[in-house]
């Protein structure tokens, strides 16, 4: 995610009057919203499937059904999300002042935390929290159409 935010803000420079045109703000938003984007579209999707399934298993199924087997692909392409945006984004905001997007990985780092050493059940709760952010996805696409004139 750290190297396609990279691509992303490299290739802005090939569109100097499209981007030129967006306010500052969205100057420095866009390539955090195109990784956004990624995850959003691949992985939340998918979550939903996993909880439901998982919501239709007995206690008795669940209590023996292996979650790092089927959750294995989840956790490496969520946490190299969450860094990615930890770094490129949140930290920098919180340097500017703007300490809202750190505040949200504090969250979540207190929820994953929280999983691990209550229950070590994080593979399971994984997608559970990807569920949360599929709110967000509608402000991506409805960014995205309006950045684009679409």
């Amino acid at each position: 995610f750290t190297i396609i935010y990279a691509i992303t803000t490299f290739s802005l420079r090939f569109w100097p009057k499209w981007y030129n045109s967006l306010t500052p703000r969205k100057q420095k938003d866009f390539p955090s919203y195109v990784v956004c984007l990624i995850h959003h579209v691949v992985r939340v999707p998918n979550a939903w499937v996993h909880v439901i399934t998982d919501f239709m298993r007995t206690d008795a199924e669940a209590a023996i059904f292996n979650y790092v087997k089927y959750e294995a692909a989840v956790g490496p392409f969520c946490i190299g999300y969450f860094v990615s945006d930890l770094f490129c984004y949140a930290i920098p905001e919180a340097m500017r002042g703007e300490f809202e997007y750190l505040i949200h990985h504090i969250v979540t780092l207190v929820i994953i935390s929280s999983s691990v050493f209550e229950h070590a059940y994080l593979c399971r709760w994984i997608p559970h929290l990807l569920i949360c952010d599929t709110t967000n996805v509608f402000f991506q696409y409805s960014l995205d159409i309006k950045n684009c004139w679409l």
